[in-house]
């Protein structure tokens, strides 16, 4: 094989490894400055030399005015610039104040006048800056305003909701539970709908990388304000950089340090003492709630190397007053049903209970150990008040390191966040069981801008997210310890319900651990009046799930068409609904990939064209266990013959392992 013939294989080769290293719609959270030079007459300045400097972190990029006098710089990170500009012939032109926002274009118009290029005009004000190479429709909260908006929680994420067309679907009004987000999300996680698209379509970034649950699609923890520089949200006409998110886009690009040192601290106090009594409470609330910590960011070497680091700690310690649910009366519990005005009936022999009296001799042992742990009736209504213990606790930090030399910048970041929810053990009140929760979140991103030549960049990101979620059981004990013959787990769970009257719901124990590895690149060439994006990326995910929904077996007593009344039939062990599973078991794995061309046209000084086409292709998840399932009408699975006609799995010819 010819030298020059091996040698445009293996390049072809190797732009298309580049190509297909590609997937989610991660981009990277940088901003443009583009503009022209023209003299006071208005034609056009060529070969004008440009540079942008930001002014916080002394970073410099230079390019030259091409032959319409337009200039680009791409890939710029959020902050403020000053761009100057020089040509023979005319005084030399610096522009400050030029704010470069996440996923926003600034156009600077610049006008040289003639004179000696020993002189100079400087332009100290912050110029105001308008859209005009993009028809996306967004919007990019400041670092100012992320932290002067009062946040519940100082949740950023909360802050997608500033954006027209969204709609908050776990708020009160809006007739919805927010079903994208499970026990096993984070608290700060959103279910949020915009301009009407579903909850599970917006996607979410941090950094350029993606920041996404992806075994529910809501959204993992954002740092603390304090971290946050800028917050985008974009809902319409976004580039083909962007996809897998027909709803929108959010961007969340955390603080770098700068050449000066700059810190904050911070604690939010809330406390029952300093609260007034509701009206209706016997007494003060009890809440104590602690939030806590602070920021530092600065130098270590100017102009070149920089670092930033921020904590935040929240604790809180509350009870739950005015609870209530419903118990036997004293009578209730010893069988006299006197007081009924229906005729309770032995369901076993159809004959009537005499003086609705069930004997003692037909309850049943594992009704009454459970009675023992319900608490007495103090009214003939049988409604009984209880407090619940609710204590949280969350900590999360994040370091940050950015490296500025000739031709990269590179970035890398580490962000944990821990957060814990107690369980409440049923002893020696059992109606009090209750599920906790420890949720556990880790991140990690790099990233390397190169620039290749003046008017061609390259950036490359890759991000990994670590979610590891628990679901704590309130459950005392089993039912087959009550002498239930049925199976149980360890640790065990309660879920027992009799209409009218008490619930015990303890929570199912569960591990949920997803983790996912995430790589873009984009390469950004600049060429006359094309700025041309080529690139793509490439997502690994994992979802592994032991959970045991169902499998303890979940009771209910009704009433109906035993008794005659839901409690005597609990006093009776006739249950009117039992439902056991086996669970939830499997190891998912799946990879997403994806395909991007984006051309920005600058046809002339008031048309500007946005050319994109996009690639996202959807390969279903696999199970390293085979577990997945199918649907053939008609036929009858060869791996598992004693299941019902028509349920297939991974395995079985006519079920891809894919599902």
């Amino acid at each position: 094989m010819a030298p020059k013939y091996l040698a445009a294989r293996i390049r072809m080769f190797c732009a298309v490894f580049f190509l297909c290293s590609g997937l989610l719609p991660a981009a990277d959270p940088t901003g443009t400055i583009a503009g022209t030079i023209s003299d006071p007459s208005g034609a056009a300045i060529a070969n004008a030399r440009v540079t942008a400097t930001a002014l916080a972190t002394g970073l410099t990029r230079e390019t030259m005015s091409g032959s319409n006098g337009g200039f680009l710089f791409p890939l710029l990170p959020v902050g403020f610039y000053s761009i100057s500009a020089q040509a023979a012939g005319f005084e030399r032109y610096e522009q400050r104040g030029i704010e470069v926002k996440t996923d926003q274009n600034a156009s600077v118009p610049l006008t040289l006048k003639i004179g000696s290029s020993t002189q100079s005009v400087t332009v100290e004000a912050n110029a105001q800056m308008i859209e005009t190479r993009s028809g996306a429709l967004s919007q990019v909260i400041t670092q100012q305003k992320i932290v002067d908006l009062p946040l519940n929680g100082r949740n950023a994420a909360a802050l997608i909701l500033l954006t027209p067309g969204t709609e908050d679907l776990r708020a009160g009004n809006a007739n919805g539970s927010g079903d994208t987000v499970q026990t096993v999300s984070s608290p700060n996680s959103m279910s949020v709908s915009t301009n009407g698209a579903r909850a599970d379509t917006v996607n979410y970034n941090l950094d350029g990388g993606s920041n996404q649950d992806h075994y529910t699609n809501v959204n993992n923890p954002f740092p603390n304000p304090d971290a946050v520089e800028e917050f985008s949200v974009q809902t319409n006409s976004y580039s083909a950089e962007f996809g897998r998110g027909s709803g929108a886009i959010v961007n969340v690009v955390t603080k770098s340090g700068t050449n000066e040192l700059h810190g904050s601290a911070f604690d939010f106090l809330r406390n029952g003492d300093l609260n007034a009594r509701n009206f209706f409470a016997a007494a003060p609330d009890q809440l104590k709630r602690n939030q806590f910590g602070g920021s530092v960011g600065g130098r270590i070497v100017k102009d070149k190397l920089f670092f930033f680091g921020t904590y935040q700690g929240t604790q809180s310690r509350d009870v739950s007053g005015g609870n209530s649910t419903t118990v036997p009366t004293a009578a209730q519990r010893a069988g006299d049903f006197s007081a009924l005005g229906t005729q309770l009936v032995n369901p076993y022999t159809g004959a009537p209970y005499v003086g609705n009296q069930i004997p003692a001799s037909q309850f049943t042992p594992a009704s009454v150990k459970i009675l023992q742990l319900i608490p007495q009736a103090t009214s003939p209504s049988g409604i009984v008040y209880y407090n619940l213990p609710d204590n949280e606790h969350e900590n999360q930090f994040m370091t940050r390191i950015d490296y500025n030399l000739n031709k990269q910048r590179i970035y890398g970041r580490y962000f944990y966040n821990n957060y814990t929810k107690d369980a409440v053990v049923g002893s020696p009140d059992i109606v009090t069981a209750t599920r906790g929760v420890g949720l556990f979140d880790q991140g990690t991103s790099f990233s390397d801008t190169y620039t290749i030549s003046p008017t061609l960049l390259n950036s490359a990101i890759f991000s990994y997210n670590r979610n590891n979620g628990t679901i704590l059981s309130g459950a005392p004990f089993a039912f087959n310890s009550l002498g239930i013959a049925i199976a149980s787990t360890t640790p065990p769970e309660l879920q027992l319900a009799i209409t009218g009257f008490f619930t015990i719901s303890s929570g199912h124990p569960g591990h949920f651990n997803r983790h996912n590895f995430h790589y873009t690149d984009s390469l950004h060439w600049v060429k006359g009046a094309h700025d041309l994006a080529i690139g793509g990326d490439f997502m690994r995910m994992d979802v592994s799930l032991v959970n045991t929904y169902r499998e303890n077996g979940g009771y209910t007593f009704k009433g109906t068409g035993n008794t005659g009344n839901p409690f005597a039939d609990f006093l009776i062990g006739d249950v009117n609904n039992f439902i056991q599973g086996g669970g939830e078991y499997f190891l998912r794995q799946g990879n997403l990939g994806s395909l991007f061309v984006q051309d920005t046209y600058r046809v002339n000084r008031s048309l500007v064209l946005n050319l994109g086409l996009r690639w996202d292709p959807f390969l279903p998840y696999t199970d390293n266990g085979g577990r997945n399932e199918c649907f053939v009408p008609g036929q009858q699975s060869t791996r598992f013959p004693n299941s019902p006609t028509g349920y297939h799995f991974a395995g079985d010819a006519s079920c891809p392992a894919g599902g």
